[in-house]
């Protein structure tokens, strides 16, 4: 109602601004209210089902997942007015931006915490496993997608290469950060098995980036001649930040202290880097994702190569990483991978066609991955059987980048809602499986677990142990040892001996 006067307009724009309940305004009618009981909805079940699935060593993204799952329209949205009420389909674009920003910040914080240094030590390996790892489920992707196209999402014309190399990448891709953490908690990060699934995720994620940025530009393109202008801006525009822009922001990290010490804070104090330094890395990052957004390319993109930018001289980027990670984690991401539950709507799988359709690609994908890292494993580095079938397990964690890929595709309008809910089910059940059927597989795992209790070995320690392997394997060629005997395990003293088990 109107009052003091003031038009129908008027009292509208009170409410949108902020009107209380004075105002005769309701707990959830203003888009902020909405917005911030949206987000106490999810962190309080998110955190519930953090507790739970923490006791059986599962990630968070499972349980920001599945708290969407559970908000949304495939278990409470089925009560009358739920959804309508709480998560309105046309006041949802609030959250979801506020989820964008979440995922933004945290590919800015993979590219600071990526170091290709240590990625550099075992590239020729890490490649090779990488190129299998992502051949086999690709292949078996694009053949899936016409089964996908014809019969879960019943259209008749020919299937577009966009939406098969996209569905091929779907089923390709690693979740580089929920591999780390599952190897952390596993105790398995300064094993050999660990270090070679780690360095060759992270190959691998870079080659399928790379694929997907070029999938969605061409869906953004519409022409072969606008492709051609997106590809030609995306790698110049790389090529400008990671050279020119970072070697000016060694410079400036070496001429900082003198010149403004203020500015700088000395890297030690505060427990951080300083504000000047980390005001201009965030603002890189910001603009590093308007312009590739701007282009064409998700915003993403560009995020990351601004992490990447960042140098790691004086221990900048990590100490970047440690003022903002909490919030993106805790407060952030939630809401984003909240958002991919939201969007996954299990009451559209209401056909034979659907359900085996969710079969197809659970196998398609987890066989192509675990048989493709299996043979460029067991025939180019010598493992065994056993620790060849591990690293292909864990690389076949799908999880959060899976969910930031599909999310893509839903935007652009590669997938619909029925194709992304079969991925969405494809990567929770392959991301949840990964944890117990390693330590089933290889029990030497639980064993380890049990002797060091939780203090696992972090990731700034892989630098370190990638030269102690490597001086390992040489003295054993040159002393003809067999590979299985010349792996380092600084963390345990001692490698589980593989030969003894049937």
């Amino acid at each position: 109602m109107a009052f003091n006067g003031s038009t129908p307009t008027d009292e509208l724009a009170v409410i949108e601004v902020g009107g209380g309940i004075f105002q005769g305004v309701g707990p959830i009618d203003t888009a902020i209210t909405l917005l911030l009981v949206q987000v106490m909805l999810v962190q309080a079940l998110t955190r519930v089902l953090r507790l739970l699935f923490s006791r059986i060593r599962q990630p968070c993204v499972i349980a920001e997942v599945f708290a969407g799952i559970f908000l949304g329209p495939s278990v409470l949205g089925l009560i009358p007015g739920f959804s309508t009420t709480l998560f309105p389909d046309d006041r949802m674009d609030i959250l979801e931006v506020v989820g964008e920003l979440g995922v933004i910040l945290f590919l800015f914080i993979v590219g600071l915490e990526t170091d290709v240094a240590i990625l550099g030590r075992k590239w020729s390996k890490s490649f090779l496993i990488s190129v299998s790892g992502i051949s086999f489920p690709f292949a078996l992707g694009c053949s899936v997608s016409y089964f996908l196209h014809n019969f879960v999402m019943e259209r008749t014309d020919d299937v577009d290469w966009s939406f098969m190399l996209f569905i091929g990448i779907a089923m390709s891709i690693t979740a580089f950060p929920i591999l780390a953490r599952i190897l952390a908690d596993l105790q398995l990060l300064d094993s050999i098995v660990g270090v070679t699934a780690l360095s060759a995720a992270a190959c691998e994620d870079a080659i399928s980036w790379g694929f997907l940025a070029l999938v969605t530009a061409t869906v953004a393109s519409g022409t072969s001649l606008n492709f051609l202008y997106i590809i030609i801006s995306l790698i110049s525009f790389a090529l400008f930040i990671l050279f020119p822009i970072r070697w000016g922001f060694m410079k400036l990290l070496s001429v900082l202290p003198t010149v403004e010490p203020l500015a700088f804070r000395n890297v030690e104090s505060r427990s951080g880097a300083g504000e000047l330094v980390t005001w201009l890395s965030l603002i890189l990052c910001v603009f590093c994702a308007w312009f590739t957004a701007f282009i064409g390319v998700h915003s993403i993109f560009g995020a990351f190569l601004a992490g990447l930018a960042v140098p790691r001289d004086q221990g900048v980027s990590k100490k970047i990483v440690a003022q903002i990670e909490d919030i993106v984690n805790l407060l952030f991401l939630p809401l984003y991978f909240a958002c991919s539950g939201l969007r996954t709507n299990m009451v559209t799988l209401n056909t034979w066609s659907a359900w085996l359709a969710v079969v197809l690609v659970i196998v398609a994908a987890s066989s192509g991955k675990i048989m493709g890292v299996m043979v460029a494993t067991h025939f180019t580095d010598h493992f065994t059987i056993r620790e060849s079938f591990s690293i292909g397990l864990l690389m076949n964690t799908k999880g959060l980048v899976e969910l930031i890929v599909l999310n893509i595709g839903l935007d652009v309008g590669i997938l619909d809602t029925k194709v992304f809910t079969i991925f969405v089910i494809m990567a929770l059940v392959t991301t949840l499986s990964t944890s117990p059927l390693l330590l089933w597989i290889s029990p030497q795992y639980r064993q380890v677990i049990l002797e060091n209790g939780d203090d696992a070995i972090t990731g700034e320690e892989l630098e370190e142990l990638f030269v102690q392997d490597e001086n390992i394997h040489r003295r054993s060629r040159s002393q003809s040892q067999p590979r299985s005997l010349s792996l380092s395990q600084s963390y345990t003293q001692s490698r589980p001996d593989y030969s003894s088990i049937p």
